[in-house]
């Protein structure tokens, strides 16, 4: 399990890292962050990167007053995501990109964002948690942020009830 990997690779960056998000699930940011901080020593010696995890790393950081840690990897975060090209982002950098802007206190330059996603044929998986997330916590209480989660949520359900057509159609449901 988590601690058995930890174990044999105390310094293991997925360890590391899965080590840091248990401990953010728990609500227990200041181990977290010993786990987060361990993972981005390791990956700078490797001169590696998960920016897929930032979001989360940051937040850590921010709940326990390290602000200048965590605006320092939100800019590196952000230049990397907008290096490429808006037209050729995915999905899913373009959410990862919200929740840096949203973790930035950018609550316009982040609902802008989802409300393009949002505007799109695309599907968000997850839409509920997606709504629940932490990372939003800062734009939650925008008065844009929920008209852009039911429109998204909306989505979603359509796509489900046309799966669940099409499923009923060929006799596979």
């Amino acid at each position: 399990t988590l601690f058995k990997a930890y174990a044999l690779d105390s310094t293991a960056i997925r360890a590391l890292l899965h080590m840091g998000n248990m401990y953010r699930m728990l609500g227990q940011y200041k181990e977290s962050y010993t786990y987060y901080s361990k993972c981005v020593a390791r990956m700078e010696e490797l001169n590696s990167s998960l920016m897929w995890a930032m979001p989360n790393m940051i937040y850590v950081f921010q709940q326990v007053g390290e602000t200048e840690k965590a605006n320092y990897f939100i800019h590196k975060s952000i230049q990397y995501y907008e290096s490429t090209p808006g037209e050729k982002r995915s999905q899913l950098s373009v959410i990862r990109l919200a929740h840096l802007r949203a973790l930035n206190g950018d609550a316009e330059d982040a609902l802008e964002l989802l409300s393009n996603l949002a505007q799109q044929d695309c599907l968000i998986p997850s839409a509920r948690s997606f709504e629940e997330s932490f990372l939003w916590d800062k734009i939650r209480n925008e008065p844009e942020f929920m008209p852009i989660m039911r429109e998204i949520n909306a989505k979603r359900q359509a796509e489900y009830e046309r799966v669940r057509q099409w499923l009923v159609e060929n006799d596979l449901l």
